[in-house]
């Protein structure tokens, strides 16, 4: 007979290119050739030589401030501290945090309790508050009042899954001028009326709030492929099914960041002019701009 196993239910890292080929080929290539990547190569292979390194250079971003910006649904078991009121506070491994999707909590890992009600839960940037006891706090007893008193548990096991980072997705077909909706390959971490989006497009950019998404419930946010509203477009936007039109609300610094890591790994490879080698400054520079994002030790 096999053994029994149990499977992880925290989520594994994604992997999200923070700018695409055309982006960087046509806006911020700066002193550095990308036509010559791969020796000898077609424009095909080039581009796809391209498309390599800006994944590596953003995963070189995730791998710097310990986390993902891309906006993600992220799932999590682990063991938290309880308060003397009932409450834990949770510090997500990705952040800014937009949204709590759901909670569970419990003595042990089996015997989790799925929160049908979060309202009674704060959601920070940088941490979530949550109940432990949802059916309320035990009372003191006796001539003493102290109000509320410490929660049956002083840790806990919880599993939750959130939301956090910054949206970043494709489109998914070209639009034309004049319409008021883009269609997406991931709508996940954007909120209507809250979540400000760039398409990139060429040397063109389209600047809006998001309107309604149709992935997400009132007053809640998306998750996977649909659309999303915006003012009427001034053009048409094309589309390429190897290397889509970016959407995305990163930072610019982010952005540039990863531009700066871009050229310098193409830089290393011998992609670039002769006279512009020093991969060691563009790094530099990108580890200073990222810095702010860096997630604490907790």
């Amino acid at each position: 007979m096999a053994a029994s196993q149990i499977v992880g239910t925290t989520s594994q890292q994604r992997i999200t290119p923070y700018i695409s080929v055309d982006m960087f080929k046509h806006h911020r290539r700066r002193g550095v050739q990308v036509d010559n990547l791969v020796p000898r190569g077609t424009p095909d292979e080039q581009d796809a030589a391209l498309a390599e390194i800006i994944e590596s250079a953003s995963v070189w971003i995730d791998n710097l401030i310990l986390q993902v910006l891309a906006a993600t649904q992220d799932t999590v078991l682990e063991r938290v501290n309880v308060n003397r009121r009932g409450y834990a506070t949770i510090h997500p491994r990705y952040r800014p945090v937009i949204a709590l999707t759901s909670f569970a909590c419990g003595p042990t890992p089996n015997t989790l309790q799925t929160y049908a009600d979060l309202t009674g839960c704060g959601v920070e940037p940088n941490r979530i508050t949550v109940p432990t006891q949802p059916w309320g706090l035990t009372t003191s007893q006796g001539p003493l009042q102290f109000g509320a008193v410490a929660a049956p548990m002083d840790q806990a096991w919880i599993q939750y899954t959130y939301q956090n980072g910054y949206p970043v997705t494709t489109l998914t077909a070209p639009v034309a001028a004049g319409a008021t909706s883009l269609p997406l390959a991931d709508t996940t971490g954007i909120v209507a009326g809250q979540t400000q989006l760039t398409v990139y497009d060429l040397q063109r950019r389209v600047r809006f709030t998001a309107g309604t998404v149709s992935t997400a419930p009132t007053g809640g946010v998306g998750t996977g492929p649909g659309t999303v509203v915006c003012p009427a477009l001034p053009y048409a936007l094309p589309n390429s099914g190897n290397y889509p039109t970016m959407v995305s609300a990163l930072p610019p610094d982010v952005i540039e960041a990863c531009v700066l890591v871009i050229r310098a790994m193409i830089k290393e490879t011998g992609g670039s002019n002769p006279e512009n080698q020093d991969a060691g400054e563009d790094y530099i520079e990108a580890e200073a701009v990222m810095h702010p994002y860096l997630v604490p030790v907790e």
